[in-house]
């Protein structure tokens, strides 16, 4: 049986490595990698060296280990000293194989794990109603009409309900936001200074607002004052 060392003699070691980020972006203190490499012919038990150096901040890392019966390495390795870690440059080297291989990998606010490809969208937190004019009899009543969504984004479309409670047209009215292009501003909000109606006698408007695409109501019931 030849020593590790003899029986290594010819080995080529794959150039580059792989590097993968498991965990962490620029903003975080430790960044969770995986390096892997391998060897050819396959042969265990070689001496492997791992080097990692981070770029922008960070702590280098030395890591000592052996490759498996097939020849490969695989390592688990968390580096510290951030934030501010930009990138980092990985080099292996394995008993008996001439030279070293090399990879790296840029880090980015998106880095690490993939976001969630379904967040949750926002929701309306907040619907207010405030009256300016007119009456049950007069041909139109005016409010104003303030909804606020959480977390507070803009251009978000609000689709609106709306229905009169007595009087002679007690129908619901959709008032989707592909018709009218109700959509919430830069601070997250939607605001209807003058949105007017006829009150057909009602006593009463009731209105819903919520996200499009969402399934959580916001209403509000606003009393129409008699003549």
């Amino acid at each position: 049986m030849l020593p590790v060392h003899a029986a290594a003699s010819g080995l080529t070691l794959s150039d580059p490595c792989s590097v993968a980020v498991l965990s962490g972006t620029t903003a975080s203190a430790e960044i969770t990698i995986r390096i892997d490499g391998f060897v050819t012919p396959s042969v265990g038990a070689l001496d492997t060296v791992i080097e990692i150096i981070p770029q922008g901040a960070g702590n280098p890392v030395r890591l000592e280990t052996v490759t498996a019966d097939d020849g490969t390495f695989s390592e688990q390795i968390v580096i510290t000293g951030g934030p501010g870690i930009t990138g980092l440059a990985v080099t292996t080297s394995v008993q008996g194989a001439t030279g070293a291989a090399n990879c790296s990998i840029a880090l980015s606010p998106s880095s690490g794990p993939d976001p969630d490809p379904n967040p949750d969208p926002p929701e309306v937190t907040d619907f207010m109603g405030e009256y300016l004019s007119g009456n049950r009899n007069k041909s139109n009543v005016r409010y104003r009409l303030v909804i606020t969504i959480d977390p507070a984004q803009a251009g978000v479309p609000i689709d609106l309900t709306m229905q009169r409670r007595g009087g002679s047209d007690q129908n619901k009215y959709e008032l989707p936001s592909s018709e009218t292009g109700f959509v919430t501003d830069a601070d997250g909000r939607l605001i209807l200074d003058t949105f007017g109606f006829h009150p057909f006698g009602a006593y009463q408007i009731d209105f819903t607002a919520r996200v499009h695409g969402g399934d959580d109501d916001k209403y509000i019931g606003l009393s129409i004052p008699p003549k």
